[in-house]
């Protein structure tokens, strides 16, 4: 699986927030399945929401909440650099 350290599902019930971070070596890509919420990264804020793939490159910081009513579940790859 070449560089690939993290094949994960996570879900996060409503409310649920993930606080501010740094890989400095991981690249994250997170796939919305379901739900709704925001994604933080060095600040700027990106909606999550089905359907959508966001990449946090290594070294930015983030933070992601779930803002909706529901459930958000996201399916995620971690690629070491």
């Amino acid at each position: 699986m070449g560089n690939i350290s993290t094949l994960a599902q996570s879900v996060f019930p409503p409310g649920e927030r993930v606080g501010e971070h740094v890989h400095e070596d991981l690249i994250e890509i997170f796939m919305v399945l379901s739900g709704s919420g925001v994604i933080t990264i060095e600040e700027n804020d990106y909606d999550l929401l089905t359907g959508v793939t966001v990449v946090v490159e290594a070294g930015e910081r983030h933070a992601l909440e779930n803002t909706g009513s529901e459930e958000l579940v996201l399916q995620y790859f971690g690629i070491s650099l």
